[in-house]
């Protein structure tokens, strides 16, 4: 049945993910499902590269499928593991707002209509499998119709949604929620990891398993990150023109996966 979210639960999704539900920003929302038209998707990608000072429409849409990921899956899986609820993400119900912070582009995420579907804890895990895959649905047409207009390859789309499924439940769960819930979102966490075929993505692989990897020690980063398997092109938009943190093109990530390479290989002959 479907059902409001309650306050505290809508105000926790606007601070923490981007959402807002002010239709004051109606004459600047951009329809989600008005990017699946690709003349629509190619005008947008344009105007998108002034935004960012890039001359490259395909790190244009590189961009714009790592703002995307992260608007629909962390909200939608945080509200899947903790709350127990469904949020409606269908692209017909979901709007891009413009925003900036520290002159950056970051947008929100305006949904519509945000009655929310409670899951039946009986029922819960074929649930789960049932809203996970639609979630995941509405991701892979975006990244087919940004893939096909940027002409960037899926695994790096994939892995621009990746990583922050990675960061929602290793970092901001882990910090944030109950040994109880927490030991939900785990199980969440290693269905979407171990268990979920790749017809779940609507892909040939599954895309959160083949991104996943052991984190490294870098020169210069207090504590162990992941190194991206595949570049963002981050480094192609802004007027710093920097590496993100965990870029595999950066030559101190490239040498700590040399490290960690090496430290393999000296155990293998010990062992031998």
């Amino acid at each position: 049945m479907l059902q409001p979210l309650m306050d505290k639960e809508k105000d926790y999704l606007e601070t923490n993910f981007r959402i807002v539900n002010q239709k004051e920003f109606e004459d600047n929302m951009v329809s989600m499902a008005s990017l699946l038209d690709e003349d629509f998707l190619k005008a947008y990608l344009i105007q998108l590269k002034v935004e960012l000072k890039s001359d490259s429409l395909f790190a244009a849409g590189s961009q714009l499928m790592k703002k995307l990921g992260f608007l629909l899956a962390v909200p939608t899986l945080y509200s899947l593991s903790v709350y127990h609820k469904c949020l409606p993400i269908q692209l017909e119900n979901c709007f891009l707002v413009p925003a900036h912070n520290n002159g950056k582009w970051i947008p929100n995420m305006f949904i519509k209509d945000l009655a929310v579907m409670q899951m039946n804890g009986k029922n819960r895990e074929e649930e789960r499998n049932f809203y996970v895959k639609n979630l995941f649905n509405t991701i892979q047409t975006l990244i087919h119709a940004i893939s096909n207009v940027a002409k960037v390859p899926k695994p790096i789309l994939w892995e621009n949604v990746a990583i922050y499924i990675y960061w929602l439940y290793e970092e901001k769960m882990k910090a944030e929620i109950g040994s109880g819930e927490f030991n939900q979102a785990i199980s969440d966490f290693n269905y979407l990891l171990q268990e979920a075929s790749a017809e779940t993505y609507q892909e040939t692989f599954n895309p959160i398993t083949r991104f996943y990897s052991v984190k490294r020690d870098v020169e210069g980063i207090e504590d162990p990150i992941r190194i991206r398997r595949t570049c963002c092109f981050y480094y192609e938009t802004g007027e710093d023109r920097d590496f993100c943190s965990t870029c595999p093109k950066s030559k101190v990530n490239q040498e700590a996966c040399r490290a960690t390479k090496r430290k393999l290989l000296n155990q293998m002959n010990v062992v031998k």
